[in-house]
């Protein structure tokens, strides 16, 4: 079974080393992405802004995920 992956990871993070990120990316099969970005563990998605939510963007967009709409009742 494949399983898309996207790693979004920075060298900055000081709980989950960068190379914790690196291997897992490496272990991951296919589609798969790397992001890195830059920031602190909690702090990493604030700092890198758009450098961090264009590729999830992009990535979803990649695989055909479309926003779905619950049915009228």
């Amino acid at each position: 079974m494949q399983c898309p992956v996207i790693v979004i990871h920075s060298p900055d993070d000081e709980i989950v080393p960068f190379a914790m990120g690196q291997h897992l990316y490496e272990a991951a099969g296919e589609p798969k992405q790397f992001v890195q970005i830059s920031g602190s563990h909690n702090e990493g998605f604030v700092e890198s802004g758009n450098h961090y939510t264009a590729p999830i963007a992009a990535w979803l967009e990649s695989l055909n995920v479309k926003e779905s709409k619950a049915a009228a009742p």
